[in-house]
This record gives C-alpha cells, structure tokens and sequence, in this order.
C-alpha cells in the first residue's frame, strides 16, 4: 500500500510509515513521514485518500485533527 502513496507534502520524502493509534479510546490509523509529518483517519483506506489528495492544514505538533501535523525543528 505505501507504493500509492505521494511522497510528504512538505519535506517530499517518500519514507512513509503507517501505525495505529489509539486516541481517546477512538482506533485510528496514521501516515507518518520521517520529517514528523502525521496523518490520522479512521480507516487506512481513508488515510490512504486523505494523504494523497494532499490538502493538508498546518497545525502545531500534537493538536489531533484530521489533517497532518509538523514537529517543530
């Protein structure tokens, strides 16, 4: 599945990785880039869809949304 991903919006890497995460007891699955880039959705299908499509918000490390976050430098 990681072959279908775009590579980062931000840093353009393509050492992508997908983990589970548990966030307020709510199952979710991420996208994580080696640059600290983060992605989380329900499903890997929808993380998969939201990635690519690359419409992404900038918002500070750590804040949960349906959008990547960026750790500081």
């Amino acid at each position: 599945m990681q072959e279908s991903l775009k590579p980062c919006p931000f840093c353009g890497s393509r050492r992508l990785s997908f983990k589970n995460i548990l966030n307020n007891g709510i199952p979710l699955v991420g996208i994580e880039c080696s640059c600290g880039c983060e992605l989380k959705a329900p499903t890997a299908h929808e993380a998969v869809e939201k990635w690519n499509r690359q419409d992404f918000e900038l918002l500070s490390a750590g804040e949960y949304a349906d959008e990547p976050t960026v750790a500081p430098a």
